[in-house]
């Protein structure tokens, strides 16, 4: 949009200013200042493309990479050393009287959790976290202690000493996340075929597509009278741009819900959107097309 009305803007100046009729003259029409606008439109386009296609989909992908590790931080990342502290779940009780940060380590530790109808009461010299390349289960590793398990109502216990105690971690909550649609790369996109996937893929190549189609629409929209100002078509583009904006969103919620045909997809509103835009600049072009100006 910005680009969008900085191109109406400049070109509006231009026509004001009469600097489109002095060019016009000079035999520069409206092909010879798309010529000048297009290097612009290709380096627009190229950002627009880059961010839509990769950068925004790989920043999402760390954010969600980032709000998975938070998700499913166990009650061991908030633990303060010296002090009680019980799992959300209310099925476990940590304390520990000394955390080191390099390595991040627990010191003297004491676990007691609920499991099986059964107390188990965990002490070690030492224990660490560790947490599965998929974020989906975090384990426990605890070395030289003793596993106390006790049965409520009766005296006696099993008890069991070890060098090396690894016990997984089972939280309500810790809770696999799955990567959301918007933070899956365009090259694994290609690949899918669902309405979801197919629609966020024509999504993110109608963004850069957006950036000619517009430009050719500004060279239209922005031909203006000296008396009219070059604001006088600002509201009209701004309208006309939401309206294509707004298709798009519309035809893609109806992709993504099965409502529409995947194959055409989102391609036909940017194919009606760019013939409006050479329609409304057909007059000045079929000076510069030999045999459209008799047509």
């Amino acid at each position: 949009l910005g680009f969008f009305i900085a191109c109406i803007l400049t070109l509006g100046r231009m026509y004001v200013q009469n600097e489109i009729s002095v060019l016009s003259a000079c035999g520069a029409g409206k092909l010879q200042q798309l010529r000048w606008l297009s290097s612009i439109i290709i380096c627009m386009t190229l950002l627009v493309g880059a961010l839509s296609l990769w950068i925004g989909p790989l920043a999402m992908h760390e954010a969600d990479a980032v709000w998975q590790s938070q998700k499913n931080n166990s009650s061991f990342e908030t633990l303060t050393p010296g002090r009680f502290h019980t799992s959300k779940n209310q099925n476990r009780v940590i304390y520990t009287e000394s955390v080191s940060d390099n390595p991040p380590q627990m010191h003297k530790l004491f676990m007691a959790e609920w499991l099986d109808e059964n107390w188990v009461v965990i002490t070690a010299n030492q224990g660490i976290k560790k947490v599965d390349e998929n974020f989906s289960h975090q384990f426990i590793v605890l070395d030289n202690g003793y596993r106390y398990e006790v049965i409520p109502g009766k005296k006696n216990s099993q008890v069991t000493d070890f060098k090396k105690y690894i016990a997984r971690l089972i939280d309500q909550e810790t809770t696999l996340i799955l990567p959301k649609i918007k933070a899956i790369s365009s090259a694994k996109l290609l690949t899918k075929n669902s309405a979801l996937e197919v629609a966020e893929l024509q999504w993110r190549f109608s963004l850069p597509l957006l950036v000619p189609i517009l430009g050719i629409l500004a060279l239209a929209l922005s031909k203006v009278k000296p008396r009219q100002g070059q604001y006088s078509k600002i509201f009209p583009a701004i309208f006309l741009y939401l309206i294509y904006l707004a298709s798009i969103i519309t035809w893609k919620s109806r992709m993504e819900q099965g409502n529409a045909n995947l194959d055409i997809g989102l391609w036909w509103i940017h194919l009606l959107f760019l013939l409006l835009a050479l329609m409304l600049n057909i007059r000045s072009f079929s000076k510069w097309i030999p045999g459209l100006k008799n047509a």
